[in-house]
Parts: C-alpha cells; sequence; structure tokens
C-alpha cells in the first residue's frame, strides 16, 4: 500500500449536466470515454503527494475565498488543435472572471507549499474522451456533429479536492475535501 495519494483539484457537475453528455455518441473503439460520474472541469492536477502535503494542501484550500459562480458547456474541441488529437472535450459558454480567480488563488496557494505552477495558459474544458494511439477516425466529424450541443447554466457553490486511483478498469475519484464558494 502507498503511503503517497495522487490528487487534483476540480468543479463537479450536477447530475443533470453529467447526463447532457450521455446523448453524445462517441462509440469507437479508438477512444476511451471518461465514465458519466468521473466527469468535472480540472482546476489543477497535484500529482502524488505525501500524507504531510495533502493535509497543508487542505490547509491552503480552505482560505480560498472566491464568490460562486455559474457554467455552461457548449460544443465539441479536442487538443491539440493542430495534428492529431489526444482529446475531446467540451468547453465553456463563457469563462466567468470568478473561475480565474479560483484558479489563479488555487495555484498561488500551493506554489507556496512548493507545488509549481501550471507553465500553460488555464483552458477550462470538460474531457470527455481519450483518443487512443493510431486511432485514424477524423475527429472533426463529431466535432462538427456536436458544434450546437449546449448545456443550460449550473451554479457552482463549491470546488473539491479528489483522490484519483488508476485502476485497470479506468480511474477511482474520491472526495478528500469540498470547500465552499461564497
Amino acid at each position: 500500500m502507498s503511503d503517497h495519494t495522487r490528487l487534483f483539484i476540480g468543479l463537479p457537475l450536477p447530475e443533470a449536466i453529467r447526463n447532457k453528455f450521455s446523448t453524445f455518441d462517441l462509440s469507437s473503439k479508438g477512444l476511451r470515454k471518461v465514465p458519466l460520474k468521473n466527469l468535472h472541469l480540472t482546476l489543477k492536477f497535484i500529482g502524488d503527494v505525501d500524507e504531510s502535503l495533502k493535509e497543508s494542501i487542505q490547509a491552503e484550500l480552505r482560505n480560498i475565498s472566491v464568490s460562486s459562480f455559474s457554467l455552461a458547456f457548449e460544443g465539441l474541441g479536442k487538443f491539440p488543435k493542430r495534428g492529431k488529437a489526444r482529446v475531446l472535450w467540451s468547453g465553456l459558454k463563457r469563462v466567468p472572471p470568478e473561475l480565474i480567480h479560483l484558479h489563479e488563488q488555487i495555484e498561488d496557494r500551493l506554489e507556496s507549499r512548493g507545488i509549481q505552477k501550471e507553465d500553460r495558459r488555464f483552458s477550462p474544458h470538460l474531457t470527455l474522451a481519450r483518443v487512443k494511439p493510431g486511432f485514424k477516425h477524423p475527429v472533426e466529424d463529431w466535432i462538427e456533429k456536436y458544434k450546437s450541443f449546449q448545456t443550460e447554466e449550473f451554479q457552482v457553490n463549491e470546488f473539491i479536492l479528489f483522490a484519483s486511483e488508476l485502476t485497470p478498469k479506468g480511474s477511482i475519484y474520491t472526495v478528500v475535501g469540498a470547500y465552499p464558494l461564497k
């Protein structure tokens, strides 16, 4: 048994919003779909940490103060934007300033605990599927098919520190801590 925990911080989605994504027909042997129960918007991937650092992270997250906000998803995209797709995702209809502020506070507070800030610009999205190496189907067909997809707005009142356990059947997420927004 490992004395380290693999952590990330994310926004949970209401069940009604997660279920909207069940209408996506992304069935293909070349895609590894994210199970509906695991859909979330990642704010920060932390990685493996020991118990002491996990407790420090929790203390920092309790001190974050950001107002609640609403989100809505729309469309389908891919990463990277050019070349062979590795990820299919749905983006936000608009990115509220509170979401950016929450991300910045998380990055700043965790940096004070020795966790490196992300090099890339924050690009909030919902990962729907990972593209397997060698997959030949043009994902642009799906992007075109779902370009008008939208969810209704939903209120974000908390962010979550998740533990992620990798298993042969996929990742298992467990809530380590929930942190309310104002």
